[in-house]
């Protein structure tokens, strides 16, 4: 049994070493639809060897953006930055590689609390790359983090003076930095996703907010996280409310419907999809959408994407929450395996209890 275990621990590490090379000399390596891990097996819970899914991979483009900052590798930073953001290449689930890229180094400047230090290397990344737009736009992100990794008011109530003045002196530093990145040429949806979501928190009218996000979405119609941007007007912790958000939620599907079907309900519901947006937390705990659109929407996206586990383990999410034992029992099985990842917000133990799922093992 040691030894078993040592073993998957090795393979492990060499796996996830190997990947990490792999992509970083070559980003397009895994041609234009999909990258997931790109070597090794990988391991269940209780250290079987199993096939790699896009679970596994989640982490690979986060990871390498995070690492490649950290080493002051701008050069790398940009011509990912360039590459990624046409959207040709993608995840399993169909999530553009720059959305990932964007989680990395934003979740790189919170891990290292906005310290002066991040702000210095950005700095020093803008004097290297000085005809790359990137480097602004990465500025924008560190102001807007630093925004929201400010204290939040519970529900119903307000900001402190002081609160209030520093978050809104960050949004103005995160307004200033991609206005300058917009006045470089780039084709990127992050600068048109980053400037709306300022604007929104910044109190921007809903009328103003669809002007961007209509300008926007003419650009880069594919790119989920516009929609799910624009989802805050209608609703979030201070504004809105659960209604406006699902009618916007099924006109969004509407749009999208000529590359996603009916899935862009689903997305704009997804828990996971919601958590890795940059600022803040959506209120999702008050919201209710139609199960039977959900149900249908997240059928298509499998149909459309019929490799991604990410997409089943948002659907089984939200199974879990549902009293639709019959769809839960069979997503709950075809992630066997796969329960060292975050499947459900829920207990695992407390959707399988409740769906009656240990009785069918």
């Amino acid at each position: 049994m040691k030894i078993t275990f040592l073993a998957a621990i090795l393979s492990t590490a060499f796996m996830t070493v190997f990947m990490s090379l792999t992509y970083a000399q070559n980003p397009l390596a895994s041609g234009q639809q999909s990258v997931s891990a790109l070597a090794g097996n990988c391991f269940s819970n209780d250290f079987r060897s199993r096939p790699c899914t896009d679970l596994d991979g989640l982490t690979t483009v986060p990871k390498d953006a995070s690492q490649a900052f950290q080493k002051g590798e701008y050069q790398k930073l940009d011509q990912w930055f360039i590459t990624f953001c046409t959207g040709n290449n993608r995840m399993k689930d169909g999530t553009w590689l720059i959305k990932h890229f964007e989680s990395g180094l934003a979740t790189h400047f919170a891990t290292w609390s906005y310290s002066k230090s991040l702000y210095t290397d950005i700095l020093k990344w803008q004097q290297i790359a000085t005809l790359s737009a990137a480097p602004y736009w990465a500025e924008s992100l560190y102001w807007y983090g630093a925004a929201w990794s400010l204290p939040r008011p519970r529900l119903a109530e307000k900001r402190s003076s002081l609160n209030k003045k520093l978050f809104e002196q960050r949004l103005v530093a995160a307004e200033t930095a991609i206005n300058r990145a917009k006045e470089i040429p780039a084709e990127c949806p992050l600068l048109e996703v980053q400037e709306l979501a300022i604007k929104i928190d910044r109190g921007t009218s809903v009328a103003s907010a669809q002007i961007l996000f209509d300008k926007a979405r003419r650009r880069f119609p594919e790119y989920h996280s516009l929609y799910s941007v624009m989802a805050r007007v209608y609703f979030s912790r201070s504004i809105g409310d659960p209604i406006a958000r699902d009618a916007f939620a099924k006109r969004s599907a509407q749009l999208t419907q000529d590359f996603e079907g009916k899935g862009m309900y689903a997305r704009l519901y997804s828990r996971k999809h919601l958590r890795s947006d940059t600022g803040p937390e959506q209120w999702i705990g008050d919201l209710s959408p139609s199960w039977k659109q959900l149900k249908e929407s997240f059928d298509d996206l499998l149909t459309r994407y019929p490799n991604s586990k990410i997409i089943v383990a948002d659907y089984l999410d939200q199974a879990c929450r549902s009293d639709d034992h019959e769809t839960y029992r069979r997503l709950r099985a075809s992630v066997i395996g796969l329960e060292a990842h975050s499947l459900t917000d829920n207990s695992l133990d407390v959707c399988d209890e409740k769906h009656k799922w240990k009785n069918l093992r």
